[in-house]
């Protein structure tokens, strides 16, 4: 079975570090793109192996020449970056990289705050460079912005009814899943793969019953309307991803969806369920 060994990581923040620590533990190549290599928070990962490359993410060549060699780049940049991408991925195209992982993480929505990743996936496909898709719902960090949940003060908005449930998985476990599912899957599985996954499936309400249950009080549950939050879908992302779940839209996949992809692609997988974030 032929499997990737030598990567490129485009964004080394949260996840994106994460991943090129886990590849770097594995012995493989990786190169950092980074706009600054004297960046305090990549030295660790230069001393640990990683090649850190300058470039200029509006110049193509020089993304190309930093990505010559490369075999498969994870993307990893910031929603109000996700454009940035355009540029590497022709870059990776003329570089000769087999596979691109585009900065996703999260739901498969491709409308509103998230078209720039429809935009990218287009791009791939038109180029004809395989992607590999990861869908991981929304981060257990983020989760009590996007919601309007404060555990310590006790308490939680509630959109709609609260009862639809949606996918959530934590930010460093993400980083770990990729790197683990795109250094052992074969080339052939990854290419053009869509793959969902979560650390944890919940509604709003039993949050609030985790919550209620561990720090032992009561939380008061401010419901706010769906339609009202709804207006501010398109200028807040915590309003975007909140009217998401209450639609059913912040899964991954189907229950069944999700642990195929888990059997296949990381059966020993084990995440960390919501309830140990809750503080």
């Amino acid at each position: 079975m032929s499997t990737f060994t030598r990567f490129a990581i485009v964004g080394g923040g949260n996840v994106g570090g994460v991943v090129a620590h886990e590849l770097l533990k594995k012995n493989l190549s990786v190169t950092v793109l980074t706009r600054d290599p004297n960046k305090a928070s990549l030295q660790q990962l230069k001393e640990s192996g990683a090649t850190l490359a300058k470039v200029n993410y509006e110049d193509r060549e020089s993304l190309r020449k930093a990505l010559i060699g490369v075999e498969a780049v994870v993307s990893a940049v910031s929603p109000a970056v996700m454009m940035s991408q355009v540029e590497v991925v022709h870059a990776a195209k003329e570089a000769g990289v087999e596979l691109f992982a585009p900065s996703e993480y999260g739901v498969r929505l491709t409308d509103g705050p998230n078209h720039p990743k429809r935009v990218v996936q287009g791009l791939l496909k038109k180029l004809d460079l395989p992607y590999t898709i990861f869908y991981a719902g929304i981060f257990y960090e983020f989760t009590p912005i996007a919601f309007g949940h404060n555990y310590a003060e006790g308490k939680m908005n509630i959109v709609g009814d609260g009862n639809t449930s949606f996918s959530l998985t934590a930010a460093r476990e993400v980083g770990e899943l990729v790197a683990h599912v795109i250094s052992t899957a074969s080339k052939e599985d990854l290419r053009w793969a869509k793959i969902p996954f979560e650390g944890d499936r919940k509604s709003p309400l039993e949050i609030a019953g985790l919550a209620e249950k561990k720090l032992g009080k009561a939380m008061d549950l401010e419901t706010i309307s769906y339609e009202s939050n709804k207006n501010n879908f398109l200028t807040d992302f915590g309003s975007y991803l909140s009217t998401l779940a209450a639609d059913g839209l912040a899964v991954t996949g189907t229950k069944e969806e999700v642990a195929a992809a888990k059997a296949k692609f990381y059966p020993d997988w084990k995440p960390t369920p919501y309830e140990a974030f809750i503080s």
